[in-house]
């Protein structure tokens, strides 16, 4: 799964990776972004501009927005099958930014997990294959827009942490992934495949960021 992740990434990094970006963005670092957060988001609404979305997946239809705490993520292998992804996956699709994501490694005897940082070797930004959805709070009419991002198998590197990773896409798919329209599965599915092992680094890091309250620069070290 990918449950933690980071965006310290300058806007100029992000408008060179994402080509035909529209709309300015205050950023500051984030070290620990964690579920029910902001996450910048690209959604495929033919505008291509940048925005936050809440992460934590609601479908249009749920009678309440808790379930987003249950969909952060969404399997590659089944998203086009799940009653909460598969309109997504047809029609809502979005890149989630990033420069760094955590994966937790489990060792016989000894507790808490052994937190992992994971990069590109270039430590620029990337982008996740994400779905997105927007629900009405029926109470306040107010409107969430949501996202979720997809994982696939780990590769060859992340594989000897945890046996799932988000996936990131390539750069040349992000046009396809964005398109505003609606595409079937069998046109989709072979993106979501793992990152190149040999493009990324991994090292340990502080259990600092074992506290999603905590976001700071100690996360990484």
């Amino acid at each position: 799964m990918c449950g933690r992740f980071t965006l310290t990434a300058e806007l100029a990094e992000i408008k060179e990776l994402i080509a035909g970006l529209r709309g300015e963005v205050h950023l500051k670092p984030r070290y620990n972004i964690a579920p029910s957060q902001p996450v910048l988001t690209v959604l495929n609404d033919g505008s291509r501009e940048l925005m936050f979305t809440r992460w934590g997946l609601v479908p249009s239809w749920a009678k309440d927005r808790t379930i987003g705490n249950r969909l952060i993520n969404a399997r590659s292998e089944t998203v086009h099958q799940k009653p909460s992804f598969k309109d997504p996956l047809k029609r809502r699709r979005c890149l989630i930014v990033a420069d760094g994501f955590y994966e937790w490694q489990g060792t016989r005897g000894r507790k808490p997990k052994i937190p992992w940082y994971i990069q590109l070797k270039s430590q620029k930004p990337f982008a996740f294959a994400g779905l997105w959805s927007s629900w009405i709070d029926t109470s306040s009419n107010e409107e969430l827009v949501t996202s979720t991002i997809i994982t696939t198998s780990a590769n060859a590197l992340v594989e000897k942490i945890h046996d799932r990773m988000p996936v990131i896409l390539n750069p040349e798919h992000y046009s396809e992934w964005l398109s505003a329209e609606e595409q079937p599965s069998e046109k989709l599915l072979p993106l979501l495949i793992p990152y190149p092992a040999d493009e990324l680094q991994a090292r340990m890091v502080s259990t600092t960021v074992n506290n999603p309250l905590v976001d700071s620069e100690e996360c990484i070290r």
